[in-house]
C-alpha cells in the first residue's frame, strides 16, 4: 500500500505544477483559457501560482518519505478542500465558468485521498 500513496503524492504533486506554473508565468494566458477576465493587476494571481508550486513541492516531500512527512498531509486536506470551499460559491454565482471551477474537482479528489491516507497510513512498510 505505501507505494499507492507514495504515487498519489507524486500525483499531487503533479497537478500543482500543472496548475501553478502557468499561473506564475503567464497568469493572463491561463486566465483567458479558462474564461475569466484578466485583471489589471496580476501579483495576487502570481503568488497563488507561486504557493500552488510550492504545496506541489511539499506534496513531491510527502511522497518521498512518507513517515517523516505524514503530518504535512493535513496541510494537503486543508489546502484542498478549501480551495473546493472557495470555487463553489464562485462558480455556484456564476462569477468563475465551469471551466476553471472543474479544477477544484482535482482538489477534491486529492483532498478527500489525502483525508484516507491520514487514517489510514500508520508507516507500514514498502
Amino acid at each position: 500500500m505505501k507505494g499507492f500513496w507514495q504515487k498519489l503524492f507524486w500525483a499531487a504533486a503533479a497537478f500543482n505544477c500543472a496548475a501553478g506554473l502557468p499561473l506564475f508565468l503567464a497568469p493572463g494566458a491561463m486566465m483567458t483559457a479558462f474564461g475569466v477576465a484578466i485583471p489589471a493587476d496580476l501579483t495576487f494571481h502570481r503568488t497563488a501560482g507561486l504557493l500552488i508550486v510550492c504545496f506541489g513541492a511539499v506534496y513531491g516531500m510527502i511522497a518521498r518519505d512518507l513517515d517523516r512527512y505524514r503530518p504535512l498531509a493535513v496541510l494537503g486536506v486543508v489546502g484542498k478542500l478549501g480551495v473546493v470551499a472557495i470555487f463553489a460559491p464562485a462558480w455556484a454565482s456564476g462569477a468563475i465558468p465551469a471551466s476553471a471551477a472543474a479544477v477544484a474537482l482535482g482538489d477534491l479528489l486529492f483532498g478527500v485521498m489525502f483525508g484516507v491516507f491520514l487514517l489510514r497510513y500508520r508507516g507500514q512498510s514498502a
